[in-house]
């Protein structure tokens, strides 16, 4: 079962409530975004990253990894962050995770669904600069959906049943009860161990959500 938002709060008005970090943090971007002439607005954003896993791995922890590079989309990974740290000046405050697996080893190509049965067995732990996101939990939580679609279906023979192709939306996002702030130019770090080496290649990919300053 997918996690349901439990406070009935925007990503804005959570940020909102939590600016005095940034204030505490960085009077200049404080001033910005909340000063009596703002040049910044805090917008809707995601930090994202996707990597081919060989067969066999039994954990990973290189989703955002320092040698990066934003301008970089391969078959093996791709990101928008570059040397896995979060950009100058910009604070976010994450409260969506999604966690994301197809088997294969084409990240460009890939189509994303539910994580495998090795992960979902096994425990993810998020933190930037040491400080807790996500701690160690089981991977099970992320093999969700909100919903399953129906979008077509295979034409049968009279009397046999009809197979129907299904999209399952929303695969493998969380909602986090607490949201957590992510700090300018920190590096993300994101820690995962299998419960069994993986049965095939597989493209994994993570997305952390929520809202940002950026300049109008």
């Amino acid at each position: 079962m997918a996690t349901k938002k439990t406070n009935t709060k925007t990503s804005k008005q959570l940020f909102d409530e939590r600016s005095a970090v940034i204030k505490n943090s960085d009077e200049a971007v404080f001033n910005a975004i909340y000063g009596p002439n703002p040049t910044q607005q805090v917008i809707d954003k995601g930090y994202y990253a996707a990597k081919a896993l060989p067969s066999g791995a039994t954990s990973y922890d290189d989703m955002f990894a320092s040698d990066d590079d934003i301008s970089v989309i391969s078959t093996t990974k791709a990101t928008n962050l570059s040397d896995g740290k979060t950009p100058n000046s910009e604070y976010m405050l994450i409260d969506e995770i999604t966690l994301q697996a197809v088997a294969g080893t084409d990240v460009a190509a890939a189509v994303f669904g539910l994580i495998t049965t090795q992960m979902r067995n096994g425990t993810i732990e998020i933190t930037q600069d040491g400080r807790p996101i996500l701690q160690e939990c089981s991977m099970e939580r992320f093999f969700n959906a909100d919903h399953i679609v129906a979008i077509g279906d295979t034409n049968a023979a009279e009397g046999t049943a009809i197979t129907y192709t299904q999209l399952i939306v929303g695969a493998g996002k969380i909602v986090l009860d607490n949201p957590k702030t992510l700090y300018p130019n920190e590096k993300i770090d994101v820690r995962m161990k299998f419960g069994a080496g993986l049965s095939a290649a597989t493209c994994v990919r993570i997305e952390l959500s929520g809202s940002a300053n950026a300049r109008m």
